[in-house]
């Protein structure tokens, strides 16, 4: 006691193997499980992994200074409320990076985590939750990963700088999250987003920059931003310098990321049976709307009509809503329309209504790549609408086919991650069935994370992760899995993980005979409409009015295989405006 004031304090016998021993004296030194709720502040000493149990909360000052040593980590089963200020940031230092332990802050699920105004550096997994998560205006650098969403819901990042790590700035395993205003710099990938992730980057305003790659996308279907017709939901992110390229699309991946900024051009690495839909494209770089200075007159204004203008918000958010329920749904609508029109079902909760489009749309279209996209919408509205025995008894009807299509093997995969005593078999037995097509990859790669996450057996990880090499040495699933357990190995350039494909932008060729819709609509003068060729083709286009006359035939001999346009500038046959 000094001054009436208690000074807490730990002692820790060292000895070493000359057998000398020695005394450590810590203040404010933790490790084990709390056992009520504590308030830290100052500077902290973490010896041992420490355990925010469930019931219990944390919550950690402005100011604060956490150092973990011995390879520990910070573990969420309940509440953690970290409170830095821009000024009095808090400090989460893991002193070095443990694959063996994997250190950092692990939020399990059942937990609740708000981080703002933090710094995180030197762990293995800068933060790794299996659930859900508020991370705003903080920093992560000189961790292996950043963020490492495993099978998360749903995320809010905001305002946060992924940098200088030595693999992913965010690494998304089916999983979801809202990104925006985040800076992704020097690290390998900014996001990659594997098996079934979706995170939302429309207005993110989000920048990639200086990254060996900027957006990995596998298996997944990421929001960049879409417009489409009267749906105007642009994704200003910027992507400035990547060592590789900006975006790599590989094993039937979807995204759109329309009205974005790629500097001088936009490097992305198109898979066969991946698309992008990306024009058009920003011509400079967004401004964050938060960074706009606003006058003292316009301030004056904001304030005067606040109300008026949140009325105004309030009806144009009724009456999409009304419209969306009441809007009827046309099954002559192109493909992308479609899938568009169930994901905003799925936003004002019409599960039911969403299920039957994306079932509708598998059915006629199991050889399109954009069946990948409506596969996972459905899944998505049979989980949200709790309708996952209509989800499995779909699979399950696919699964019987004599036709093995690898769409439905996919189908089945996600069906996997509902199994919990029976998941290394189901995994093992989808492996033998598709043994002959790509599907082993991923088959393989899942395997591989339900040992390193679920069982935490880093030994038949390896094993996985040697087999997955062995089968796929080319695979940057096998990179990943090499560098989850620790290995370092450096990434190769694009073109050397897909031997063969060495183009800036490789065309995807389309497997079925596809109209694509056209942007933009409405339009004046112009508008561009869109279609698909497996084959090289004549092709006649014919437009229609609303009572099924003909107003222009279009007509192009020996078009080739792929993605075509063809430009209406509003003429009828006649060349008169319509």
């Amino acid at each position: 006691m000094k001054d009436r004031v208690i000074v807490d304090f730990t002692v820790k016998l060292n000895s070493d193997s000359s057998g000398i021993y020695s005394l450590s004296v810590y203040f404010n030194y933790w490790e084990g499980e709390l056992e009520s709720d504590v308030n830290f502040t100052g500077n902290i000493t973490v010896g041992g992994d420490l355990t925010v149990p469930s019931g219990r909360t944390l919550t950690v000052a402005a100011g604060s200074q956490l150092t973990f040593t011995n390879n520990s980590s910070l573990i969420v089963n309940g509440t953690l409320n970290v409170n830095g200020t821009s000024t009095e940031k808090v400090i989460f230092d893991f002193v070095a990076q443990n694959s063996t332990t994997q250190n950092g802050i692990k939020i399990n699920n059942g937990a609740s985590v708000n981080i703002d105004h933090a710094i995180i550096k030197n762990a293995y997994r800068g933060i790794y939750v299996n659930e859900d998560l508020t991370l705003t205006n903080s920093e992560i650098k000189d961790c292996q990963t950043g963020l490492y969403q495993y099978n998360s819901g749903y995320t809010y990042i905001r305002n946060n700088k992924f940098h200088n790590n030595d693999d992913v700035g965010a690494y998304l395993y089916n999983s979801n999250g809202t990104f925006i205003e985040n800076e992704f710099s020097y690290n390998d990938i900014g996001i990659e987003c594997i098996y079934n992730s979706s995170p939302n980057l429309i207005n993110g305003y989000n920048e990639f920059n200086t990254n060996f790659i900027g957006v990995f996308v596998d298996h997944s279907h990421p929001m960049l931003g879409i417009v489409e017709g009267c749906i105007d939901d642009g994704g200003y992110n910027s992507f400035d310098f990547s060592v590789d390229h900006h975006m790599f699309l590989q094993n039937n991946s979807i995204v759109y990321a329309q009205k974005n900024w790629w500097n001088s051009y936009a490097s992305i690495y198109i898979e066969s049976g991946s698309q992008c839909f990306r024009v058009p494209d920003l011509t400079a770089k967004p401004v964050p709307l938060g960074t706009i200075k606003i006058t003292p007159e316009e301030e004056m204004f904001n304030k005067k009509f606040s109300t008026q203008l949140s009325s105004a918000n309030r009806l144009e958010k009724n009456l999409t809503t009304t419209v969306a329920n009441d809007f009827k749904y046309n099954v002559n609508w192109s493909l992308d329309w479609k899938l568009l029109y169930a994901r905003k079902l799925i936003e004002i909760k019409k599960y039911n209504f969403a299920i039957k489009v994306c079932e509708d749309i598998i059915e006629q279209y199991p050889d399109s790549s954009l069946s990948y996209l409506a596969l996972h919408l459905l899944h998505k509205a049979s989980v949200k609408g709790k309708e996952k025995d209509k989800f499995k008894k779909f699979v399950d009807n696919k699964s019987k086919l004599k036709v093995k299509k690898q769409l439905y093997g996919y189908a089945e995969l996600l069906l996997t991650m509902e199994e919990k005593e029976n998941r290394i078999l189901e995994l093992n037995n989808l492996k033998e069935k598709y043994k002959d097509t790509d599907l082993v990859e991923s088959v393989l790669f899942d395997k591989f994370m339900y040992f390193l996450n679920e069982e935490n057996n880093l030994e038949l990880a390896k094993l996985v992760s040697e087999e997955l090499g062995k089968l796929f040495p080319n695979s940057r699933l096998y990179i990943s899995s090499q560098r989850q357990l620790g290995v370092d190995v450096e990434t190769p350039k694009m073109s050397e993980l897909k031997k063969g494909n060495s183009e800036e932008e490789v065309a995807d060729i389309p497997k079925t005979y596809e109209l694509l819709g056209n942007y933009p609509n409405l339009f004046n003068p112009s508008t561009t409409i869109s279609y698909a060729l497996p084959y090289s083709s004549n092709v006649e286009l014919t437009i229609y009015d609303i009572t099924g006359k003909v107003v222009k035939v279009f007509s192009e001999n020996g078009q080739s295989a792929g993605y075509q346009n063809i430009v209406w500038f509003g003429n009828n046959q006649q060349g008169s405006r319509v």
